[in-house]
C-alpha cells in the first residue's frame, strides 16, 4: 500500500501509484501477486516514497524516485479468525483494512476511474444530456465481520454506485455543450467577468488534458489545467522544435487553456482525458437523466451486483491479491431472513384514516377527499409571476386557493399576482411586501410568498430562497411553469400539502404502537449536526438544531448558526 514519507511527498496518489507499480514490475522476485497489498516472506509492507530525486545524467527532465520498504505489521489466519469471532485488538482493524485493500485490487488495475468509495467502469454508461459528460455504473465494497457470526467469515458489502464522468471529447465542443452556446463566437468572446467564463473555469480547472499537435505515434502524458487564459494570442509556445504563437491558431483572439510552468495552448488541440470524475453539482436539468440511471428496484440492484461479482472486473474468483493471500470469496449473496413491519395508520381531521392507494400499496396514502390534521391559515399570501403569462398565473393563484379550502385550511384570496422579468426578480419580490399587511408585526397571520419559476431556474430558485429564508423570514413556495399547463387537482393538493406545513400546519399524524407509546411519555425529538468546509479552507463551519415542539412530533423549531475557525 503506497504511503507518504512523513506526509510531505511532493507527488500526488496517482503518480505514487504509478511509482509503486513500475517498482513492482521492476522486481517481481521480490514480491508475490499482483498490483496493492504485497506479500513477502515474513509479513505485509507498506512502501514509502522519498522525497528526495535524483536527476539522471542522460535526461536532465528526468528523475530517479528513492523507494523505502518498511514492515508494518503481520497478518496471518490467526488474527483474521480473530477478527471474525468479533476479538479486536490493535492488529484487528489492520487486518480488515488490508482484506478490504485485497478486493479492490482487481478493480483499480483494470481502471483510474475510482474515488474513497466506489470504483466505476465504462461497460455500463449513458450520456448525460448533451453537455460532454456520461453517467458510469460503479460497485461500492466494504469488508465486515459476518452477521450472525456463525457464519465464520468476513462479509463483503457491495453495492451499485453512479459517477458522473467527461467523455473524449475537444475542450472547444465541451464548452459549446456545456454551456449551450450555438454561436462559436460566444464562446471565443468570454471574458473573465462573465458568468460563462466562471462555469467553465471551475469545471474545467484540474481536469487532464492532451494536445494534438504534434501528431505523434507514442503516448502524450496528460497535463491538468490550471487556469483560463484571456487574450492568450499574447503567448507564446513550443509544440516540437517549433516557436508558436496563440495568433497563428484559429481564434487568436480568444482565450486559451493555461497549465502549470505559464505554458498556454490553445483550446482547439486540446482533447479531455475520458473517464476523469466531475466532481461539480450536476446540472438540475439534468438530475433527472442521473436518477433514473442510478435508482433501480430491488431485483435488478441485485442482478447488477450478481453481475458485477461474477464478471472479470470486480474480479473475486481470478484475483491474485485474494488468491495468494489464501481468501476464497463466495459468488453468490447471503440472505438473510426478515419480515415487512406493519405500515401505521395515517390520520387527517377528526381521526380519519387515510385511503390507501390501491390494494397492492398498502404504504401509499392519498390525501384526496381529505383534511387536514391541523389546517394552517393562508389568509395574507402574494403570487409573483416569473415566467408564466398573466392569466396562468391568475388561474394558478384561484386554483391552489380552491385546493387549500378544500382541506381544510382558512384562506382569503391573494392580495396580488405581480408579473414580472426574472432579471428584476428580488426587487419583484421586494414589492411584495407592500401587499402583505403588518409585515413586522410578530403577532399578524402568517406569510406566504408563491413564486412561478421558469422550467429551468436553479439560479432563481436559490435567489428566491434567499430573499425569503435568509434576508426577510418569510416562506415561499415555488411552482415551475410547466406544471401549470395545464394544472390539475392533484398537483394542487401536492402544492397545499407544503404550504400548509410552511404556515404552521400539520397535515397528518402517525398512528400505531410507536406513536401511541410516545404519547403516553412528554417526549422531544431533538437532531442536530455540523458542517465544516474542507481541510485547509478558512471558512466558518455551520451548525444547527432541530427539535420538535408538539405532542405528535409534527412540528420543528430550528435554529442554524457559524462557528468561525
Amino acid at each position: 500500500m503506497p504511503a507518504l514519507d512523513n506526509g510531505k511527498s511532493p507527488l500526488n496518489a496517482r503518480r505514487l501509484c504509478e511509482i509503486i507499480e513500475k517498482f513492482h514490475t521492476t522486481y517481481p522476485q521480490i514480491f508475490r501477486g499482483g498490483a496493492g497489498p504485497r506479500t513477502m516472506v515474513g509479513g505485509i509492507y507498506t512502501f514509502k516514497v522519498m522525497m528526495g530525486r535524483r536527476i539522471r545524467p542522460d535526461k536532465p527532465n528526468a528523475g530517479i524516485n528513492n523507494i523505502r520498504i518498511e514492515r508494518v505489521t503481520k497478518v496471518d489466519l490467526m488474527t483474521l479468525n480473530a477478527v471474525i469471532q468479533g476479538q479486536g485488538g490493535p492488529s484487528a482493524q489492520t487486518a480488515i483494512n488490508l482484506v478490504q485493500a485485497m478486493i479492490c485490487q482487481a478493480p483499480m488495475h483494470a481502471t483510474q476511474t475510482y474515488n474513497t468509495r466506489s470504483i466505476f467502469h465504462n461497460q455500463d454508461t449513458q450520456t448525460l444530456g448533451n453537455i460532454g459528460l456520461e453517467l458510469w455504473r460503479g460497485y461500492f465494497q466494504r469488508i465486515c465481520p459476518s452477521i450472525p457470526r456463525a457464519h465464520d467469515n468476513l462479509a463483503s458489502n457491495v453495492d451499485m454506485s453512479t459517477a458522473v464522468v467527461y467523455k473524449n471529447i475537444k475542450i472547444v465542443d465541451f464548452a459549446m455543450q456545456y454551456l449551450g452556446f450555438r454561436d462559436l463566437g460566444q464562446l471565443v468572446m468570454m471574458h473573465p467577468g462573465s458568468k460563462e467564463w466562471k462555469l467553465l473555469k471551475s469545471v474545467l480547472k484540474g481536469s487532464r488534458i492532451i494536445t494534438t499537435v504534434p501528431p505523434t505515434d507514442r503516448q502524450k502524458n496528460p497535463r491538468p489545467i490550471k487556469d483560463l487564459i484571456p487574450q492568450a494570442g499574447l503567448y507564446e509556445l513550443k509544440i516540437g522544435n517549433k516557436s508558436w504563437t496563440v495568433q497563428s491558431m484559429r481564434f487568436p483572439t480568444g482565450w486559451g487553456i493555461g497549465f502549470a510552468g505559464d505554458a498556454v495552448v490553445p483550446p482547439e488541440v486540446c482533447v479531455i482525458i475520458p473517464g476523469q470524475l466531475y466532481r461539480k453539482k450536476v446540472p438540475p436539468a439534468n438530475m433527472k437523466t442521473v436518477l433514473d440511471f442510478s435508482a433501480k428496484n430491488p431485483r435488478d440492484r441485485l442482478q447488477i451486483i450478481e453481475q458485477g461479482i461474477n464478471s472479470s472486473f470486480l474480479n473475486y474468483h481470478q484475483s491474485d491479491s485474494l488468491g495468494l493471500a489464501g481468501i476464497k470469496v463466495g459468488m453468490s449473496a447471503m440472505e438473510i431472513k426478515g419480515r415487512m413491519l406493519d405500515a401505521p395508520q395515517v390520520a387527517y381531521a377528526s381521526s380519519v384514516l387515510a385511503n390507501t392507494v390501491g390494494k397492492s400499496c398498502p404504504r401509499n396514502w392519498n390525501v384526496l377527499r381529505n383534511q387536514f390534521f391541523s389546517p394552517g391559515r393562508l389568509v395574507k399570501w402574494v403570487v409573483v409571476n416569473l415566467a408564466g403569462t398573466p392569466q396562468e398565473a391568475a388561474n394558478f393563484a384561484v386554483e391552489l386557493l380552491n385546493a387549500c379550502r378544500a382541506l381544510g385550511m382558512e384562506c382569503q384570496p391573494a392580495s396580488a399576482v405581480l408579473d414580472d422579468n426574472p432579471s428584476y426578480a428580488w426587487a419583484t419580490l421586494e414589492n411584495a411586501k407592500r401587499y402583505l399587511a403588518d409585515w413586522n408585526n410578530p403577532k399578524s397571520p402568517p406569510l406566504l410568498v408563491a413564486v412561478v419559476l421558469p422550467d429551468s431556474a436553479a439560479e432563481l430558485w436559490r435567489l428566491v430562497k434567499l430573499w425569503g429564508d435568509s434576508a426577510n423570514g418569510v416562506p415561499t413556495q415555488c411552482v415551475r411553469k410547466m406544471k401549470l399547463r395545464p394544472i390539475n387537482n392533484q398537483y394542487n393538493n401536492n402544492v397545499a400539502l407544503k404550504v400548509n406545513a410552511k404556515l404552521g400546519g400539520v397535515n397528518s399524524i402517525a398512528r400505531g404502537p410507536v406513536s401511541n407509546l410516545i404519547n403516553q411519555t412528554p417526549t422531544m425529538i431533538i437532531g442536530a449536526n455540523v458542517s465544516h468546509p474542507g481541510p485547509g479552507v478558512q471558512r466558518p463551519s455551520i451548525a444547527s438544531v432541530v427539535a420538535s415542539y408538539d405532542p405528535y412530533l409534527r412540528k420543528y423549531s430550528t435554529f442554524v448558526t457559524l462557528q468561525m475557525p
